[in-house]
């Protein structure tokens, strides 16, 4: 056989062997990052989907996310992890974010992937650019996700910060109503407090207290308190309590009644993904008084949540 047809045979033989060789017949695709969050922030804002919208790199209102030549869609979910099908680029794969927990304030998040190149070599090589292609935008969706989840306003939607209980002394009243009780009646329990205050030469030192107990859809136990100067004789339902001294958890919130019932349920996920407990029932400050500001969007309130 003549030279010059054996030496393009043995280019050809080699560059296929080549081929076969370094390009593998399935890429593991992994992708890495740890975010300064509780394992349970990372699992309702990754794992769970509805929540994909809130970081999300670009803006999208349906269950299957974009980013630029390709689609994510959120499948099936499992413990701390999450299936995604990507396609885009002449690309059709399954993957999978999981989470690692780290510490009590960390989490590895992995997003892992496989792709079989086949054994035509030119499919091969294609297939592998494809799949070397996608690493770029996992890594930027990973570093969007990790910016959101490391700020807690972000993440629980309010400013959440930890102090000590100052106002400890209360003259505290409550009463059951058979529905949730309107400001008037709730403003009406605490004029009996300040009154009662006034008559006994005691003062007023904070602002007023308030609690919801919800027994049934029919019965609501309301108790009401106000902070005061010293300690003033019992008085039929009106009695003296003494807060534990410790830490409070405590977000001032803005708005009417469902925007402080969904700041309150942040703050219950908060203690929770921080483990920890309370040892007293939590409370609102009614910093604005609702009788006079009748603009529920001017609201102030407190949410003060005992914890150790």
């Amino acid at each position: 056989m003549k030279k010059w047809i054996i030496v393009p045979i043995a280019l050809i033989v080699f560059v296929f062997l080549a081929i076969y060789i370094v390009v593998p017949k399935k890429i593991n695709g992994s992708h890495t990052v740890t975010i300064h969050c509780t394992r349970g922030a990372a699992n309702r804002y990754l794992v769970n989907d509805n929540n994909w919208p809130k970081w999300w790199p670009t803006n999208t209102s349906l269950n299957v996310f974009p980013y630029k030549k390709y689609t994510f869609q959120p499948q099936q979910r499992m413990f701390d992890a999450v299936g995604v099908r990507i396609a885009g680029n002449e690309l059709s794969i399954n993957s999978k974010i999981i989470l690692i927990p780290r510490h009590s304030d960390s989490v590895a998040v992995q997003w892992h992937y496989e792709y079989t190149t086949g054994s035509n070599p030119v499919t091969r090589v294609q297939r592998y650019v494809q799949a070397r292609a996608l690493e770029q935008p996992i890594n930027e969706i990973l570093a969007t996700a990790k910016q959101f989840l490391e700020q807690p306003e972000n993440v629980y939607g309010i400013a959440i910060k930890k102090t000590t209980i100052k106002d400890s002394l209360l003259l505290s009243t409550r009463q059951v109503f058979t529905s949730r009780p309107a400001t008037e009646k709730i403003y009406s329990l605490l004029n009996k407090l300040t009154t009662y205050l006034q008559q006994q030469g005691a003062s007023q030192t904070g602002y007023p207290m308030l609690n919801i107990y919800e027994k049934d859809s029919t019965h609501f136990e309301i108790m009401v308190a106000v902070p005061v100067n010293k300690a003033v004789k019992e008085q039929k339902n009106m009695v003296m309590k003494n807060l534990v001294q410790g830490y409070v958890l405590v977000a001032e919130i803005k708005g009417g009644d469902h925007t402080v019932a969904n700041a309150f349920s942040q703050m219950e996920n908060y203690l929770k993904d921080h483990r920890y407990e309370s040892p007293a029932i939590p409370f609102y400050s009614l910093v604005t008084n609702r009788l006079t500001e009748t603009d529920t969007t001017k609201w102030i309130t407190r949410i003060n949540y005992p914890v150790f």
